[in-house]
């Protein structure tokens, strides 16, 4: 199974070895920062590979999810199109969160400059709205109700007992 990561997992160099040693990961990266510089005018490769001495403020810009999220579809796409090279086919595919563009792209749902745009919009909203929290809550939707109160609701339901209280941060 191909299992792939959510935002928060980003970080500058993330597949760099990879990048400078590999043809096939290289071209698939190259491929993506094609893709997000004709598309959206978004350039990357920057952040994902920075100067020396450009790490810090790398990481930082990579805290925006409007440049996280395609950073990481980027480097997973690449991921995965090396271990296809390989003859690594998976029977399953899972993602967390901004995982679930990647694995839905690979799955053919949609092509890879539609998951692109995608993840960068939603970056962009993730940015423009109200800063909020969850909070996972070992409950049964019933039971957690009551308590939740005008502001906040309930995000996920990921178990017959365990819920995802979500709302303000407050």
């Amino acid at each position: 199974a191909f299992m792939f990561a959510g935002g928060g997992a980003q970080h500058p160099n993330m597949g760099r070895g990879l990048y400078d040693s590999e043809p096939v990961y290289r071209r698939a990266v190259d491929e993506c920062l094609g893709i997000l510089q004709s598309r959206l005018k978004l350039d990357l490769k920057p952040l994902l590979f920075p100067a020396a001495g450009q790490e810090e403020a790398a990481a930082e810009q990579l805290q925006r999810p409007s440049l996280a999220l395609p950073a990481l579809l980027t480097t997973q796409y690449a991921q995965a199109k090396l271990w296809q090279s390989w003859g690594v086919e998976p029977t399953a595919m899972i993602g967390h969160s901004m995982g679930e563009y990647t694995a839905a792209h690979l799955a053919g749902v949609f092509s890879l400059a539609d998951a692109l745009t995608l993840v960068e919009l939603r970056g962009r909203l993730f940015e423009t709205l109200p800063e909020g929290a969850m909070l996972s809550v070992p409950l049964p939707e019933a039971e957690l109700l009551p308590y939740l109160g005008d502001e906040l609701s309930i995000g996920v339901i990921n178990g017959p007992r365990l819920c995802v209280a979500s709302g303000p941060v407050a």
